[in-house]
């Protein structure tokens, strides 16, 4: 359907709450007061400092390409640094964009899903499936430039909170709105399924997007993608496939294949496979297990890239990462 106009959704978070009427529309309702300590969590909002968080959602798709830096250029130059602004983008189909002007509000929605489907051995997370306090979730922001994650994530991650606090006293603010009608109404919009790819305004996050984290998403979202990147990761060798499980292990679950075929070929195609490698190899500095697995990796991480290109290639796939105009 032709957009003629932009259309705006505003979700506050902590400052209201949005009412749902018989008829399918919704209402923003001011209940500031209702808000305020509902968390079972120690901390009662989810961004540093206590500030809101606002979801707003443009309608008008944006050209991945092009539509990205004047995305982030909007978002800086209103320097809130409470919204949180997502759009749908034109070339991939289900594919939402949303941009903060800083970190922790990008990440304050998502992160605890995150951790939830991949794991986070960083944070004594090693494997899917569990849900940390917003507290320890927070201890990742630093690290994390960008995240990605499908409509099925996030389904998984909320089911399995509401059976752990069935009222909903287990949500941050900005889980329980996005939850409550960010996600109804992206479903609505994109009934096929929709895949969120947050991150701030940083030079780093939009490198780390623009590479890395837009990989993971088209696996996520493209089933064209995600069927060519799980035959290139079945090709590989006994020896690649130990590796490349050694490489992911320090980072997510490696042993859900989903998210070690989505994470190996991300790196693999942003290009810092080898660099990462040959740190671990050296902090290793013997022939163990582990540093000869980053060695081999280092030495074939060009190999693997132009193995994972030719499979997308054959099947039609376009890639992109790398593609998307930094400045």
């Amino acid at each position: 359907m032709k957009v003629t106009r932009p259309l705006f959704f505003i979700v506050l978070l902590s400052t209201a709450l949005v009412s749902c009427r018989g008829d399918g529309t919704s209402s923003v309702v001011d209940h500031s007061m209702e808000m305020k300590g509902t968390s079972a969590d120690s901390t009662a909002f989810d961004v540093k400092g206590g500030a809101s968080v606002n979801l707003v959602m443009d309608e008008s798709p944006i050209s991945l390409r092009t539509g990205i830096k004047n995305l982030m250029a909007q978002v800086e130059a209103k320097k809130s640094k409470s919204e949180l602004q997502c759009a749908a983008i034109q070339e991939i189909e289900g594919l939402i964009v949303c941009v903060s002007a800083q970190r922790a509000t990008s990440l304050a929605p998502f992160t605890r899903a995150s951790i939830f489907n991949e794991g986070r051995p960083s944070l004594r997370v090693p494997f899917v499936g569990k849900i940390v306090t917003i507290t320890d979730a927070q201890k990742g922001w630093d690290s994390s430039a960008s995240l990605s994650l499908s409509q099925s994530n996030l389904q998984k991650f909320f089911s399995a909170l509401s059976q752990q606090c069935s009222n909903q006293n287990c949500m941050g603010p900005s889980e329980r709105v996005l939850n409550q009608n960010f996600m109804q109404r992206l479903q609505k919009t994109f009934p096929r399924g929709y895949t969120i790819v947050s991150l701030d305004v940083s030079p780093e996050s939009l490198r780390n997007f623009a590479t890395h984290e837009i990989a993971r998403a088209q696996f996520l979202q493209q089933a064209g993608y995600r069927d060519a990147v799980i035959a290139w990761y079945k090709s590989l060798n006994i020896s690649e496939k130990n590796a490349a499980k050694t490489y992911i292990l320090a980072k997510y679950d490696a042993g859900s294949e989903d998210v070690l075929m989505n994470a190996i070929h991300a790196f693999v195609l942003d290009g810092t496979l080898a660099e990462d490698s040959q740190k671990m190899a050296d902090a290793q500095r013997v022939n163990t297990p582990e540093s000869l697995a980053f060695g081999f990796l280092m030495h074939n991480s060009q190999t693997l890239k132009q193995r994972l290109q030719d499979a997308l290639k054959r099947a039609g796939q376009s890639s992109w990462s790398g593609q998307i105009e930094l400045k």
